[in-house]
This record gives C-alpha cells, sequence and structure tokens, in this order.
C-alpha cells in the first residue's frame, strides 16, 4: 500500500526546537498534527518529548533520521479490501 498522506520533517535538538515545530506545523496547516514519525535510533530524550504531545499517534520506524520528527494531521488512508 502506498502512503498518500503528506508530511512535514522537523530535525528536533531539544524541548524548543519541538515546540517551534508543532507552532510551525499550526501555523501553515491551521490545525495541529496528530501523528508523528521518528526513528528508531532516536535518543531517549527526543522520544520523551515527542510522547509529552497530547493525542498523537507514534510511529517508530527505521529509515528515518534519529533526530527527525515527521508530522501530519492526515489520516491514513486505507484502500479498500476486495472480498472474494
Amino acid at each position: 500500500m502506498r502512503d498518500t498522506v503528506k508530511w512535514r520533517v522537523y530535525r528536533i535538538e531539544d524541548k524548543s526546537d519541538l515546540e517551534a515545530a508543532i507552532q510551525l506545523y499550526r501555523k501553515r496547516f491551521g490545525t495541529a498534527p496528530i501523528r508523528a514519525r521518528v526513528s528508531e535510533k532516536a535518543p531517549e530524550e527526543l522520544l520523551h518529548l515527542v510522547r509529552e504531545i497530547p493525542d498523537l499517534e507514534i510511529e517508530v520506524l527505521r529509515p528515518i533520521l534519529p533526530r527527525d520528527v515527521w508530522l501530519t494531521h492526515e489520516e491514513e488512508q486505507k484502500e479498500p479490501q476486495m472480498s472474494l
């Protein structure tokens, strides 16, 4: 299945970077992100910061740089299944 959701990526070094990223995201899209993607190699303090954001679904993936946080407010588009 192909991912058709539009993501924005932000490099996060500390809490102020994360707050700025959320603020920029809200300014750009007029809404807060509901999903985030982070690297499985992300530092523990970064994971802790991301987990503090209320109502944010977090995915931990391999092919992401350790300090990058990908944000979106879109739901994943599910392809309909055909039943035989």
